[in-house]
């Protein structure tokens, strides 16, 4: 029975190495998920499929394409959640493929990827400003995934003694102050616009505030 099991009942060093090395893959890959924010159009049905031939492309229109699937949190209006594998060559969109080879779910994915950012900020994250007006830096890259924290905006409103307001004009700029805070807000949002229509990375064009826990619509940026 004993040579048995050897021929059949147990794996092989060979598969051995294979597993754990798959295994150790896997744990690096979910250590360096991150929330991931950018501009993005789900697609809806005014958008058509993206031409072969980009010749016809037109950019009047709005294009999907269908092996574009990734995994979307919405978070109010035009900003949008999705997630990053972060790897030597960049940050790699999480896929609905991916997402199943990794075989977690939409919730699991959130949960990982907000773990990983809070220790991210736990030492990288930099207040700029006052109770006045606060800009947010992490690492250039992953700002906008502030939005998620809960715990800053509950105690920033608690300094502030209002509910906050926040512009996220681009993934790494994000910008808090009171919503009463009017002069604060106008020269803010005039920096933004520039932002918007030059920006490398730009994402939203509302303001929004922290009301209920949660982020609603304040007013747009651009009026």
């Amino acid at each position: 029975m004993g040579f048995i099991n050897k021929l059949f009942g147990q794996k092989s060093e060979k598969e051995n190495i294979v597993q754990n090395n798959s295994e150790e893959i896997k744990l690096k890959t979910l250590k360096s998920i991150y929330p991931y924010f950018k501009q993005f159009m789900p697609y809806s049905g005014d958008s058509i499929e993206l031409p072969t031939d980009f010749n016809d492309f037109d950019n009047s229109k709005v294009y999907h394409h269908p092996s574009i699937k990734p995994i979307i949190k919405e978070i109010c209006e035009d900003l949008n959640c999705l997630y990053a594998i972060d790897n030597e060559y960049g940050y790699e969109i999480i896929q609905e493929d991916k997402l199943a080879e990794l075989q977690l779910s939409n919730d699991e994915l959130h949960e990982i990827a907000l773990s990983n950012f809070r220790q991210l900020i736990s030492t990288n994250m930099k207040a700029h400003g006052d109770t006045n007006g606060i800009m947010f830096t992490v690492n250039g890259n992953l700002e906008a995934g502030l939005v998620l924290v809960d715990g800053i905006w509950e105690q920033l409103q608690n300094q502030i003694g209002e509910e906050v307001v926040i512009a996220v004009p681009s993934r790494d700029v994000i910008v808090a102050t009171g919503k009463s805070n009017r002069s604060m807000i106008d020269n803010f949002s005039q920096k933004a616009k520039t932002i918007l229509e030059g920006g490398d990375h730009p994402l939203s064009k509302n303001w929004f505030v922290w009301r209920n826990k949660k982020w609603e619509l304040f007013e747009p940026i651009v009026k």
